[in-house]
């Protein structure tokens, strides 16, 4: 089997694991969004509950229900504070598989390179080749003829 041959398989190889690591960021860019939207969603139920809480109509909140309330928001900062930190750890898992991404790109193109070298070396080899052929036909020819 040719150099060339072999080359290809390995850039089809490096090609499929850039394409990999290119679906594990957006994977990973996807998951960081919803987190981004849950944690909007919660910061505005938060919002919401601590105007109901803090109204000016405090007759319509009965101790019981503010208590509630508070309870209720208390839960939604800790729910928030838990997105946070899972944020915190896709961000990094993000720039890990951008530094993966960056790592296969730059493989498959010197590999994609080395490819197209080999096959301008083969190719070059061949021409020789087929040009010594001729030439030694077209001697062979005269000698035959001076014969």
């Amino acid at each position: 089997m040719k150099r060339s041959r072999r080359l290809d398989r390995i850039v089809h190889l490096s090609s499929a694991a850039e394409r990999r690591a290119a679906l594990a960021i957006a994977r990973a860019e996807s998951e960081l969004q919803n987190l981004e939207a849950q944690r909007n969603d919660l910061r505005r139920y938060q919002t919401d509950y601590l105007q109901r809480l803090t109204a000016g109509d405090h007759a319509c909140v009965a101790g019981y229900e503010a208590q509630k309330l508070r309870v209720f928001v208390q839960r939604i900062e800790t729910a928030i504070a838990g997105i946070d930190q899972k944020s915190a750890l896709m961000r990094k898992r993000l720039a890990r598989e951008r530094d993966l991404w960056a790592t296969q790109q730059r493989r498959l193109t010197v590999v994609s390179e080395i490819a197209v070298r080999v096959r301008g070396d083969e190719s070059r080899a061949t021409e020789a080749s087929l040009q010594r052929e001729i030439d030694d036909l077209g001697r062979s020819k005269r000698e035959f003829q001076c014969v």
